[in-house]
């Protein structure tokens, strides 16, 4: 289940801090200066504390990390001396002649489940899973408030509806929401399956950028510490508008990284191998070629793909993606490769838009993510313990916790992620295809034809947001702001707005992901300057 809790052992004078396995629920701590320990469940409330906030200083290697990958990983946060408990870890806390000894222990090893179970059969598989999720969904229903579902038009969330309705009838809620934008909505969708189920979601629309802008300062206090997954506003009114019929909901989290549901799993193999034997030089060339022409060369390539193949015409950010595609092809190793393609910064981004020192992602030397032999295992792997507790999970518990509403998760049941782990690779993906199982035993309730279409996520139409509001971005990026907090090089900021503003939208990712750490800066300035 999810947790963050604390036990004080008055036997063993002795205090114990610790979190759920995945990292459904945060627990930060800090150093006071008497030799004790400060933690609460939000870093907003350590940053608040008189003795957390006299010696503040925002982390500079936490701003670069942030600004890659748009969250930060494991225990750090965006200051130096808070940080955040690691999942499936916990802390215990001695006091010896007033000073704390601290010492973190994982109780939970993820790698030790991977293929198990390799002789089962396909059929028994897809038995025993949808017996699992069963169990675990009813589990995650128990309440004494209305409780929910969050329902997009993908195969995770689809699945626990339909599971839900076949076991309940309509005795629970369902939350959608829509887009005005035709490449963001899955509503149609959602219509669809709800006419071919006798399904009854509630489906709300999403605001325009003005309303968004306005509700800006409460979506920073939402979030905690800065986040720029643009989901997050997404999840943010989901939740806003669910909390009104349910004060708890079941989320599909966790299907993606537990049965191969990124296009990457499949795409990282191939595109790999086939890098390796591209001479360094002729892969160097011709990025510098492409960045060269940016962004009229990424937006050539992508209007050409369109053309060529109809799959790629509903692709959201293609021409982001493909200049994501060609920094990837400098990569040292595959799991490198895999980051880089989702960096909201090129590989070897030169000069920085942070000032100070920019660390190596220390997770990448993590030697169970690098199995050439079973790549799309190591990747899946390698997003359980990072992208899902620190980017996923923390936008869902975030945006539902503000207003009061709790996220369950079924795939998240550790008897059903320990069965999933332990089954071979195809059962999962096979050559293009993903999430096998998952969509053999969805094609059960409604027919296949609702499902061909391409995966779109949950994020918001950015470059509209950001040129609809600029007046209001320009305020955040202020030039005198921006030198005395003495944290960005204004220079760069300024470079990134003109350019986007001309038209080169390839740059929206780290103009939002300052956005919204400025954004944050500004709300909690009283507390951190």
């Amino acid at each position: 289940g999810m947790f963050a809790f604390a036990i004080w052992d008055n036997k063993k004078k002795e205090l114990i801090l610790s979190r759920d396995k995945f990292g459904e629920k945060p627990l930060f701590y800090a150093n006071d200066n008497n030799g004790g320990i400060i933690f609460g469940s939000t870093y907003s409330a350590l940053i608040s504390h008189p003795q957390v906030r006299k010696n503040f200083k925002i982390d500079t290697e936490s701003m670069y990390e942030y600004l890659n990958l748009n969250y930060l990983l494991y225990s750090k946060t965006f200051s130096k001396n808070i940080k955040l408990l690691e999942p499936s870890s916990y802390i215990s806390i001695k006091n010896n002649n007033k000073i704390s000894i601290l010492k973190e222990k994982k109780y939970w090893q993820l790698n030790k489940l991977l293929n198990t179970n390799r002789k089962i059969k396909v059929h028994e598989a897809k038995e025993k899973f949808l017996y699992l999720l069963k169990k675990s969904i009813k589990k995650r229903l128990v309440s004494d408030v209305n409780t929910g579902t969050y329902l997009s038009s993908g195969t995770d969330s689809s699945l626990i509806a339909l599971v839900i309705k076949e076991l309940y009838g309509d005795k629970y809620s369902l939350h959608h929401l829509s887009f005005k934008e035709k490449n963001f909505d899955e509503s149609n969708d959602v219509k669809k399956l709800a006419e071919e189920f006798q399904l009854k979601p509630n489906i709300y629309s999403m605001p325009g950028a003005s309303e968004i802008s306005n509700d800006f300062p409460n979506i920073v206090e939402a979030m905690d510490q800065p986040m720029s997954d643009t989901a997050f506003i997404s999840n943010f009114y989901l939740s806003k508008y669910s909390s009104k019929a349910s004060k708890v909901v079941i989320s599909g989290d966790g299907g993606d990284e537990l049965f191969g549901g990124y296009h990457r799993y499949n795409l990282i193999p191939s595109i790999w191998k086939t890098s390796k034997l591209i001479p360094l030089p002729f892969k160097i060339l011709s990025n510098k070629f492409l960045r060269l022409l940016s962004p009229y060369s990424f937006k050539t390539l992508s209007f050409f793909l369109k053309i060529i193949n109809k799959k790629y015409s509903d692709t959201l950010y293609l021409e982001s993606k493909l200049e994501e595609l060609s920094e990837s092809l400098m990569s040292k190793n595959f799991l490198e490769m895999s980051i880089s393609i989702s960096n909201h910064l090129p590989l070897n981004y030169n000069p920085h838009v942070v000032k100070g020192n920019y660390p190596i992602n220390e997770n990448l030397k993590n030697e169970h993510y690098y199995d050439e032999n079973n790549i799309s295992e190591s990747l899946m792997t390698y997003d359980v313990e990072n992208y899902l507790p620190n980017d996923l999970l923390v936008k869902t518990d975030r945006a539902s916790m503000h207003y009061g509403l709790e996220a369950r998760m079924p795939y998240l049941d550790h008897i059903v992620f320990n069965f999933c782990r332990s089954l071979p690779l195809k059962y999962k993906i096979n050559k293009s295809e993903s999430k096998i199982i998952l969509k053999n035993l969805l094609y059960r309730y409604v027919p296949k034809k609702l499902f061909e279409r391409p995966k779109r996520g949950f994020v918001v139409p950015l470059a509209n947001l950001v040129l609809d509001e600029n007046i209001w971005i320009k305020k955040l990026l202020n030039e005198k702001k921006i030198i005395r907090q003495g944290i960005l090089n204004y220079d760069l900021v300024k470079k990134e707005v003109e350019s986007f503003i001309k038209g080169n939208y390839l740059n929206q990712y780290i103009l939002w992901d300052i956005i919204m750490f400025q954004q944050w800066y500004d709300y909690n300035e009283d507390k951190i300057s």
